[in-house]
């Protein structure tokens, strides 16, 4: 019931060579509204230690069936399916050696981006410091960076450098305000009926414009993170490790199919991948599969 064997042969000119190889461009996919409807699945918290296979020899006592998991999971890429214990401490252990910063004074025009550097000069230990972007996060000003300084970074006046194919160049001195871990860095903020914009203004009940240069002392919930002032009651911020503790959470939620569906999943599939054509469709016990030569679907 391996998945690729399913795939439909092909033949693919090399030189003067002609070879024999597998269609990886025709698939099959679950549709949304299959994926939504609890009828066709049960939940099972994977644990840190289970892969999708693992989990299929557990369920159908066949890991071959993994990639019904994995489709009803919507599960394309390593990104989407459940972490391991090593994979999330790396990430978190990440997040700890490196750093971020906030600007609360910039514009479109002076924008770090990645790869661009910072210079910082502590006058108290005469060391000069430098720290490259990793991504910037334009919403809510903050600078993720490489790594972490090991010295005071301190001084909030920097020097913005952005590198040409000349090397780099001055940009712009910067202010910058509440330095941390990489980690602790803002993701966004949150009220009890979900998330809400960075620069809206609790005591006014109103928004400022995202493209305010300077959010100093205008009182919107990211000025008063960055100037670490209280949150009102009601009103909560979001760092990028919490973040990915509920992406984690949530990609070890698994949609199981039935395992009395197994085998007519994987015969319905064998048939669609080597002879479906864009709109056709099986019927098993209630799903319904849509086949094409780019995306096939189980409605």
């Amino acid at each position: 019931m391996t998945y690729l064997k399913y795939l439909p042969k092909m033949n693919y000119t090399l030189g003067n060579r002609n070879i024999e190889v597998s269609d990886i461009f025709r698939r099959i996919a679950f549709s949304q509204e299959t994926r939504e409807n609890p009828q066709n699945w049960k939940t099972l918290n994977a644990n840190s230690t289970q892969t999708v296979d693992g989990v299929a020899l557990e369920q159908y006592d066949d890991p071959s069936a993994y990639w019904q998991i994995m489709m009803m999971n919507n599960i394309c890429t390593r990104s989407d399916a459940p972490p391991s214990y090593i994979q999330v401490q790396k990430t978190q252990e990440a997040y700890d050696e490196k750093m971020s910063f906030y600007l609360p004074n910039v514009n479109s025009s002076n924008r770090p981006v990645r790869g661009d550097y910072f210079v910082s000069f502590d006058p108290l230990s005469q060391i000069a410091q430098y720290q490259q972007v990793e991504r910037y996060d334009s919403v809510n000003r903050v600078v993720f960076c490489t790594e972490r300084s090991i010295y005071n970074w301190g001084s909030l006046i920097i020097l913005h450098a952005r590198r040409t194919s000349s090397g780099s160049v001055p940009v712009r001195t910067l202010t910058v305000s509440k330095t941390g871990s990489f980690g602790n860095g803002l993701y966004g903020f949150n009220t009890k009926d979900g998330d809400i914009s960075s620069y809206y203004v609790p005591s006014t009940n109103s928004f400022i414009s995202p493209d305010t240069e300077d959010i100093t002392d205008t009182n919107c919930l990211l000025d008063l993170f960055i100037r670490n002032q209280t949150l009102p009651t009601g009103y909560t911020a979001k760092n990028v490790k919490q973040k990915y503790s509920e992406n984690i959470t949530e990609r070890r939620n698994l949609k199981i199919p039935p395992a009395s569906l197994v085998s007519d999943l994987s015969a319905a599939a064998e048939d669609l991948l080597k002879n479906g054509n864009a709109g056709s469709e099986q019927t098993i016990s209630g799903v319904v599969f849509a086949g094409s030569t780019n995306t096939d679907t189980i409605q």
